[in-house]
């Protein structure tokens, strides 16, 4: 089951659910900005090696700050309970 606003109630246990909806919000938003035209909408691809370029022409934040946070890395969970999370380096 998902938790995503706005997804009805029993959508979103197929993937194809949950694409249809993706691309129906996509709509939504490109909908809104056309209405509201003082509202400026930027779209970045996060996994591009560009987004920080992007994001940095949109909202003038220098590139450098924009990285990738929340990489997801192993976990070892230990007998005794505690995690063993190894560290991770943030390119810049």
């Amino acid at each position: 089951m998902c938790n995503i606003t706005g997804l009805p109630k029993g959508v979103g246990n197929k993937d194809e659910e949950l694409k249809s909806f993706f691309l129906d919000q996509i709509k939504r938003i490109h909908s809104f900005v056309r209405k509201f035209p003082s509202h400026r909408l930027v779209t970045v691809a996060i996994d591009s090696p560009n987004a920080g370029g992007t994001l940095q022409d949109a909202f003038g934040i220098d590139k450098r700050c924009w990285g990738h946070y929340n990489k997801r890395v192993s976990v070892k969970r230990h007998r005794n309970g505690t995690l063993d999370r190894p560290s991770v380096g943030v390119s810049v």
